[in-house]
């Protein structure tokens, strides 16, 4: 009996070692994977797996402004919950059967030479610099497939240090909570938050940022966008006079394409 408890421990001690080590290797497999999607420097307070199902639960995920921006947190994500297909998984593939995230925070800066923080993400800044299929190819994300992903946007904080030096500040609760379905990209994934983060607050007539681009990348990696173009044909009119000129007649342009294409009409 002594002997058997002994083998007993010694079987529990191995399991403990092994869950550990998968936690590690994942966290820091997903913390590289954040990386090359955004371009920036992230913590997270701690990610745990399943041990009987395919769910990676994560807390407390925060991607930090460059260097050059005094205020540290650009994106505040309390958790994210993902249930990975693991067949694909052996085949090297990220195919993600669902993904609930929730954004907290995400804090727009425009710094003293009037610098938007949003140009040092990958999907921001990949629009400005490709231009020939080479630059693509070697600024292209990992790949990434999300049958389900349901985002949760809490509240968009501006910033403004280029006119004095305490900086001008507004908050917008926005408070979205939406379904999308094949998302088809890393890119997809970053533009959709983005697009709709900035589109409810309002902000993008206060920043120097094309949201044309990144809408109708958005709804070109979405099988079917239906669920991003309902947000973005029925948007306010207040919200559509924040946006640029060239947004604008993106999104009209979209809209009366879903009227022809859609159900849901105006």
């Amino acid at each position: 009996m002594k002997k058997l408890g002994i083998i007993f421990a010694f079987i529990v001690f191995i399991i403990g070692v092994v869950v550990f080590a998968r936690n590690i290797i994942v966290k820091n497999g997903v913390s590289v994977g954040i990386k090359a999607i955004t371009g920036l420097k992230l913590e997270m307070e701690s990610l745990k797996i399943g041990l009987v199902d395919t769910s990676i639960d994560i807390n407390n995920l925060k991607i930090f402004n460059p260097q050059e921006y005094s205020d540290r947190v650009m994106l505040d994500m309390p958790d994210i919950y993902i249930d990975y297909n693991l067949g694909d998984f052996f085949k090297k593939k990220v195919h993600l059967e669902e993904v609930r995230l929730n954004l907290k925070e995400l804090v727009v800066i425009k710094n003293k030479k009037g610098e938007l923080n949003l140009n040092a993400l990958n999907v921001v800044s990949n629009k400005k610099e490709e231009k020939t299929d080479k630059d693509r190819k070697k600024k292209e994300m990992p790949e990434l497939k999300i049958d389900l992903l349901k985002l949760k946007i809490g509240k968009v904080i501006y910033k403004d240090y280029s006119k004095f030096n305490v900086p001008s500040i507004k908050e917008f609760n926005i408070n979205i909570d939406e379904t999308f379905k094949d998302v088809l990209n890393a890119k997809a994934l970053v533009e959709i938050i983005l697009t709709k983060a900035l589109i409810k607050s309002g902000i993008s007539g206060l920043i120097n940022l094309d949201l044309g681009d990144l809408t109708n990348g958005a709804l070109g990696v979405i099988k079917g966008g239906t669920d991003l173009l309902k947000g973005t044909a029925n948007i306010t009119t207040q919200e559509v006079e924040a946006l640029g000129k060239t947004t604008i007649d993106t999104l009209k342009d979209t809209s009366e394409g879903l009227k022809k294409l859609l159900p849901f009409g105006k």
